[in-house]
Parts: C-alpha cells; sequence; structure tokens
C-alpha cells in the first residue's frame, strides 16, 4: 500500500502544479480536467485495498498492478502537470491575454436577435413534438420507466430520426443561453427552458439529462468566462450528482444504502480505471491511428490494433475511460499532446461565432467526461449537434451586420 499513498501524493503534486500553471480564464481548463487525473490518483489505493473485489467488480477475471501499470500510473499524472506547463509557455510566448471577452460586442450584432428567437421557438417545438411521440410509444406511462427500465428506453428511442430531433432540446437550450446573455428572455421562455430540460429525463438515460444541463452551461462558460458563473456550475454539479443517486436508485434498482448510495457515482465511475489497467497490463504499448484524438469514431473499425472495448473486466461496467484512446492513438507522449494541444485550441478559439463557442464547449464537456471514455469526434450525437450549429451560424447571421465592422469592434 506504500506505493499507492506514494502514488496519490504525486497525482496530488501534479494538479497543484497543473492548477498554478493553468492559463485559461478561472482555471476552467483545470476545473473539468481535474477530476479524471484526481480519481487516477486514487484508484490504486482502492484497489489495493480490496474494495473491487469486495463490489465484485472482478467476476470475469483478475489481475494485478505490475511495472505496467505503476509505468502508466506515473506517465500519466506527470505529462497532466506538465501539459499545463508547455500551455502556459505556449500562451505567454505568443503574448495571448487571456480571459478577454473578444468580440462581445461583434458576437451580440452578429446575429439577429429576432432570429435568434424565432429558432429558440422552433428547435424548441421540435423537440418538444419528438418527445411526444417517443413518450406515447410507451403509452405516456412514467411508470414503466421504473418497472421495465431498459424495455422503456429502447421503445421510447425506437426510431433515430425522431430521437435525432428530440435532442434538439441541447442547441434550443443553448438558443435561450444566448438570449440569456443578449437580455431577452421573457418569464415564458424560461418555462420553456424548464420543460425542454425536464424532457430529457424521460429518454431513460441518464447522460441525456447531463447533456441537456452541462452544455448550455459550458456554452455560457465560454461565452463569459468561468469566474462569472462558478457557483450556477457547482450547483449544477450538484443538481446532476443528487439526480444520479435517485437514478440509480428507482430506475436502474441500486442495492446500495446510506452513504454508499450517496456516493453512488463514486461506484459508477472508479471501474472504469479497473478496465483501463487491466487492459494496459495485457498490452503495455497500445499504438492504433494518431487521428484517433481527432476522429474518435475511427478507433472501432481498427479495434484489433488497441486497447480492446468491451466487457472485459467488470461484466456490469464496461467503460474504460477516456485514456485508452489517448494512449492507443499516441503511445507514451498521448497526455502531454493531448493536454497541450487541446488547452492550446481552447485558449485560442475566439468568441466570434456560435460555432466556435459551441466547440469550446465540446472540449470542455470531453474534459469532464474523460474518466467515462473518450468523446472527442466520437459521439455522433455531439458531432451532429456541431452540423446543427453551422447551420444556425448560417442562419441566424444579420445581413446587416457586416465583416467590416465586426473587426472595427474587436480593435
Amino acid at each position: 500500500m506504500f506505493e499507492a499513498w506514494l502514488f496519490l501524493l504525486v497525482t496530488l503534486s501534479s494538479l497543484i502544479v497543473a492548477l498554478w500553471a493553468d492559463p485559461s480564464e478561472g482555471k476552467v481548463l483545470f476545473i473539468f480536467s481535474a477530476p479524471f487525473i484526481f480519481f487516477l490518483g486514487l484508484f490504486p489505493v482502492h484497489f489495493l485495498a480490496g474494495i473491487g473485489a469486495e463490489k465484485g467488480w472482478l467476476t470475469l477475471d483478475s489481475f494485478t498492478l505490475t511495472w505496467r501499470s505503476w509505468f502508466w500510473l506515473t506517465i500519466i499524472s506527470l505529462s497532466y502537470s506538465l501539459a499545463f506547463l508547455l500551455t502556459r509557455y505556449i500562451v505567454e510566448s505568443r503574448g495571448e491575454i487571456v480571459g478577454r471577452n473578444r468580440l462581445d460586442l461583434s458576437l451580440v450584432n452578429t446575429y439577429s436577435h429576432a432570429k435568434i428567437k424565432l429558432f429558440f421557438y422552433l428547435l424548441s417545438g421540435l423537440a418538444f413534438t419528438a418527445f411526444l411521440l417517443n413518450f406515447n410509444r410507451v403509452g405516456f406511462s412514467v411508470s414503466m420507466m421504473f418497472t421495465a427500465p431498459r424495455k422503456y428506453e429502447v421503445l421510447f428511442g425506437q426510431y433515430w430520426y425522431i430521437n435525432y430531433l428530440y435532442f434538439l432540446h441541447v442547441p434550443a437550450l443553448i438558443m435561450y443561453a444566448l438570449r440569456f446573455y443578449i437580455g431577452n428572455n421573457k418569464f415564458f421562455d424560461h418555462l420553456i427552458a424548464i420543460g425542454l430540460v425536464l424532457i430529457s429525463a424521460f429518454h431513460g438515460i441518464k447522460y441525456t439529462v447531463f447533456d441537456a444541463l452541462f452544455f448550455p452551461l459550458t456554452f455560457y462558460i465560454a461565452l463569459v468566462g468561468f469566474k462569472k458563473i462558478r457557483s450556477l456550475f457547482y450547483f449544477v454539479v450538484f443538481f446532476f450528482l443528487t439526480f444520479f443517486t435517485l437514478f440509480s436508485l428507482f430506475v436502474r434498482g441500486s442495492n446500495s444504502e446510506g452513504l454508499e448510495l450517496v456516493l453512488a457515482f463514486l461506484n459508477y465511475l472508479i471501474p472504469n480505471y479497473y478496465n483501463l489497467f487491466y487492459q494496459l497490463e495485457s498490452n503495455v504499448f497500445p499504438m492504433t491511428l494518431s487521428t484517433d484524438i481527432f476522429l474518435g469514431y475511427l478507433g472501432s473499425a481498427y479495434a484489433e490494433h488497441r486497447l480492446s472495448m468491451g466487457f472485459i473486466l467488470n461484466d456490469k461496467y464496461n467503460m474504460i475511460t477516456g485514456a485508452a484512446t489517448v494512449l492507443a492513438s499516441l503511445s507514451i507522449f498521448g497526455f502531454v499532446i493531448f493536454y497541450t494541444l487541446f488547452n492550446t485550441i481552447y485558449i485560442s478559439i475566439r468568441k466570434s461565432s456560435i460555432t466556435l463557442l459551441y466547440l469550446k464547449s465540446y472540449i470542455l464537456i470531453s474534459y469532464l467526461m474523460f474518466f467515462y471514455s473518450y468523446y472527442i469526434g466520437s459521439k455522433y450525437k455531439y458531432i451532429y449537434f456541431f452540423l446543427v450549429f453551422i447551420i444556425l451560424d448560417i442562419l441566424l447571421r444579420n445581413p446587416s451586420y457586416s465583416y467590416g465592422n465586426e473587426k472595427k469592434d474587436e480593435s
């Protein structure tokens, strides 16, 4: 156990260095990326204490932490702080002004406020209509979600094309966030936004609620900065974890009780690290296409060349964290390149369009969910959102506002 506690100390030191070095406004890149590294630090303690075996997480096989695991644990932890140090160096060498709300006035004037309002209502209407069509297939029965959740999920989401209209609740909520920033939301608009969040809970999939809450929030963070809504962010995190706990108890039928129920989220994410290091023990130097860090969906076509996916160690927990893609794509240099690259991209992206703001929010979401899976270029729903925002970017433009005016505002 000594080495486990020593590694936890190393990880905490790495987090402190990254926190200091993070040049982003409000340390937002650190806030969203740190959870993965923090739980990585806890994993060896959890494993060597035998807690995973007690919970039945080693039902299909078992493994020990050899030099392979300690090698990768150390590489990942130290690479994280090194990446933030490199990010700080790159930003300072370029003279980047971090946290400046560049082109805020331009962003407001570039788009027609009337069109933003219209598309907020249009996207909301499509989402509500698709929800009613899906809800009709389960007989408008909320009870089925609790008595037969898998059947409910299949029936509710039977038709993908209706689902993708239903998923427009996320772009609609982002339009609401943009209108909130402009300052022309009315009381009725707030009710619509609340309704859009509520219908996301009827999908029977907890991450549909996650998208409804966190995409508008990260979009707003990208727009106004993290400092201004730090408290709201932590409230939303608390709200989602509460929902997650209740969902695990009543919908997915968790057998946890007391404090273990409150910490159900930990029991959901820690097995992902077990799966990751089980596979690293089997394949110490994974390698596949380096393009996976941008186009994660390509990895499934070359699965034999990388860390295998699926039910490997835990029959009930089949996720492997986003680290598998990074390590399989870039091996020993993976984490330095990954965090340095996307940290720099995030800071460099200008706030000049809603499409670019969506990309910034996408990076934050991908960082936050790294303990679960790899999201960059791998989630078709999020690629769909990107295409929706490209179209919205074109349709919402104010024809009376020219590029020359935009440059004038910037200066």
